[in-house]
């Protein structure tokens, strides 16, 4: 079995397009055994099941070759001119935000590479048909400037059509786009087969006209991070301001908010039922421009 069989018989059938070697990476295991133990290291280093199969694991992986490849003084971390030769040989494959991230932060570990290389392999993408933008991947440091391009470029573009918008990894960039999806005065769109939830939920709500058909899959859950989440903070704190003031610029009602809060957990997931749907004013018409 090749490293790619490997890989895909490890991941989703598919996911992966070419070789493991096409990474650059010389030094990639050369055996089955030893190519899936490092993979599930890898995983197992960012708290990954590496029994999900997700695309997820194989870019810890691939997370992992590049710190081994650069991390000269092999403490773990990149910086200074183990910085400056990543970005010599991997900087023009990366995302210009992402590139310019790395280059501004004073160490870069192996949450920072898997970071990077997921931005590269799913951030979301517009592809214009007509008036028509069909929107797929996760809402990212990029998405505002897509967004922007998309409006600047496509100026016949009047809907977007969300097919699989997973999340955010970047909630004030995913209001931010979201915001200028509305100041542009487009639409927004999901298919039977549509996927959405978290940050895709959040931007749909941008859209000065919302329509779902019949289907459609709409997720929400609470946010956290870091040393609290959501529900540790009072309802005053200023940390749910940016949300609420997003709603009711949409014309949300703040109740959707909290019920985000107690949907579901950061880890987990709820999909919003007909009912919820239509309480909450998620097919209609925007708030105010």
């Amino acid at each position: 079995m090749t490293c790619t069989e490997t890989a895909r018989a490890l991941l989703v059938a598919g996911l992966l397009a070419s070789s493991c070697a096409s990474a650059t990476h010389d030094e990639a295991p050369a055996n089955e055994d030893a190519f899936e133990a490092r993979m599930r290291a890898s995983a197992a280093a960012l708290s990954i099941d590496p029994e999900q199969g997700t695309l997820d694991v194989f870019l810890a992986f691939e997370a992992s070759m590049l710190l081994d490849d650069f991390d000269v003084d092999e403490d773990g971390r990149l910086r200074g001119d183990e910085v400056t030769a990543l970005l010599a040989d991997v900087g023009d494959e990366l995302e210009p935000a992402t590139r310019a991230r790395i280059e501004s932060t004073d160490t870069v570990g192996l949450e920072d590479l898997w970071n990077a290389l997921r931005e590269v392999e799913s951030a979301a993408v517009f592809e214009v048909d007509a008036d028509v933008a069909i929107m797929t991947g996760t809402i990212d440091g990029t998405t505002p400037d897509r967004v922007a391009s998309l409006i600047a470029e496509h100026p016949d573009v009047r809907s977007i059509v969300m097919r699989d918008v997973p999340g955010s990894v970047n909630d004030e960039a995913n209001l931010e786009a979201a915001r200028e999806v509305r100041d542009a005065g487009l639409s927004t769109h999901l298919l039977a087969d549509s996927v959405i939830a978290s940050g895709g939920t959040d931007f749909f709500l941008a859209g000065v006209v919302r329509t779902i058909e019949p289907g459609a899959r709409i997720g929400v859950h609470f946010w956290g991070g870091g040393e609290w989440e959501a529900l540790d903070l009072p309802r005053d704190h200023e940390a749910h301001r940016p949300y609420l003031d997003y709603y009711g610029d949409m014309g949300i009602p703040a109740d959707f908010y909290w019920f985000t809060l107690e949907a579901a957990p950061a880890d987990g997931i709820h999909w919003m039922t007909a009912e919820e749907l239509e309480t909450f004013g998620f097919e209609a018409a925007g708030g105010a421009r």
